[in-house]
């Protein structure tokens, strides 16, 4: 059975001006108006009007009927619901009369109810009918009929909130480059005016490791790889780890770039590394791509006419645009529109996308510290940046971009929903996600 068939009973209102619980004698509820019709994603939150006449109307308001007796025996409050004023203890019926319509005299506040094992949700609702007793009356009647309207106007919501956290890091296995840990020989490598061989012993990880010898003096030499397919104006890191064998060489990490017509444009160098005997030294090289590139080459080599020695392994060329994705359960039975998103850390212009609804937002945020955090609020339809830490908000809408036929800002949909991140350069921020989950 699933939450949405279990029987529930309507417990209390709940308002900034106090809350009662309904009593029980001679109690009603009646839900004259369920919410049947698919909510519109326009002003991104769970309820709401097609303002713009473009789209499927909205779910409408339910009418909540509740009728009751109010007498003066009867408890009404609750000690494990927290900090409401519940008021109205130990009086006569006149007294809690009185308290009922000061409670819902604003008109606004939360419906609850509970599922017979305990499980709570909460609803908006505006009260939209007073109860309309004399005083004269209830002073003689010892139990008071009442007769309470409200118009719901939202889904019911879990009472506790669902977070969700992922850690939006580099990816490890993206590199373009073939037999860079060289577990498979030393196919996809040449020698470039040096002698290449597998290594099967004393490898930085694995099994398998490239030795490079340079017996001829020559202005670079050393091994390289043949034209890799490359994306133009992209950022990549290159990275490889070397050791000496032998002589201690300074060596580089070099980067060739070519268009799709193999026209040299250009190279990129980690500059010169000297290499140790006794430990790995890595070089490493951050470049973006070439407007015109189409294939790079990745060299492991020496310059000045040096004769040299020295072993290779876990070479890797990255795209720096990281994609991270990770499932989000919804685990209630209606969409949510009023999720919290906050990518908080160093993080470079990303995308947020929800596969499973084809919501997309993308923002040209550039976080370099903790403190620098991305919030979007769906339910606000907000898109807003903090540097400190979320102390203070500013106001980042113009600088995201959502999908072509996108009106909101987020939506899951009931069950699990298939996130991605993507992101530039290398992050190191954690995405969070909270919200209430929704229920008919």
């Amino acid at each position: 059975m699933t939450l949405a068939n279990r029987v529930r009973t309507l417990l209390a209102f709940t308002t900034d001006r106090g809350a009662f619980l309904f009593p029980r004698t001679g109690f009603e509820w009646e839900t004259a108006q369920p919410f049947t019709v698919p909510m519109t994603q326009l002003v991104g939150a769970s309820y709401g009007h097609d303002y713009l006449g473009a789209g499927a109307a909205p779910k409408q308001p339910a009418s909540e009927t509740v009728r009751f007796l109010v007498t003066g025996n009867e408890s009404w409050s609750s000690e494990s619901w927290g900090a409401w004023d519940w008021g109205g203890e130990g009086l006569p019926a006149p007294g809690r009369m009185d308290y009922i319509r000061q409670v819902i005299a604003r008109g606004w506040g939360q419906l609850w109810a509970q599922t017979a094992d305990g499980f709570r949700l909460w609803a908006w609702a505006r009260a939209v009918a007073m109860p309309d007793m004399r005083t004269s009356r209830l002073n003689v009647a010892g139990a008071v009929p009442v007769v309470l309207a409200f118009r719901r106007q939202s889904d019911w919501y879990a009472e506790d909130e669902t977070a969700i956290t992922v850690a939006i890091t580099p990816s490890a296995q993206d590199s373009i480059l073939p037999n860079g840990d060289f577990e498979d020989g030393v196919d996809g490598w040449l020698g470039d005016g040096g002698a290449i061989t597998h290594q099967t012993v004393g490898a930085r990880s694995g099994s398998g490791a490239m030795d490079v010898s340079v017996t001829v003096s020559a202005n670079q030499a050393g091994a390289r790889t043949p034209d890799i397919p490359c994306e133009p104006a992209t950022p990549y890191t290159a990275r490889g780890w070397m050791l000496g064998l032998g002589d201690t060489p300074t060596c580089h990490l070099l980067i060739a770039q070519y268009d799709a017509a193999f026209i040299f444009l250009g190279t990129v160098s980690s500059g010169g590394v000297l290499l140790s005997t006794t430990e790995w030294t890595e070089a490493v090289v951050a470049f973006t791509s070439h407007a015109s590139a189409a294939y790079v080459r990745v060299f492991m080599v020496t310059f000045g006419a040096q004769t040299a020695e020295f072993r290779v392994d876990d070479v890797t060329l990255n795209p720096n645009a990281q994609t991270v994705a990770f499932p989000v359960t919804n685990p209630g039975n209606a969409p949510v529109h009023n999720a919290v998103v906050t990518l908080a850390g160093t993080v470079l212009e990303p995308t947020i996308r929800n596969l499973t609804t084809g919501d997309e937002v993308g923002s040209t945020f550039a976080g370099v510290s903790p403190d620098d955090v991305l919030r979007l609020d769906a339910g606000r339809v907000a898109v807003e940046v903090s540097d400190d830490g979320g102390e203070t908000w500013a106001d980042a809408y113009e600088d995201a971009v959502l999908g072509d036929t996108q009106l909101g800002i987020v939506t899951l949909a009931p069950g699990q929903n298939d996130f991605e991140v993507e992101v530039g350069d290398e992050p190191d921020a954690e995405f969070r996600m909270t919200f209430h989950a929704a229920y008919q």
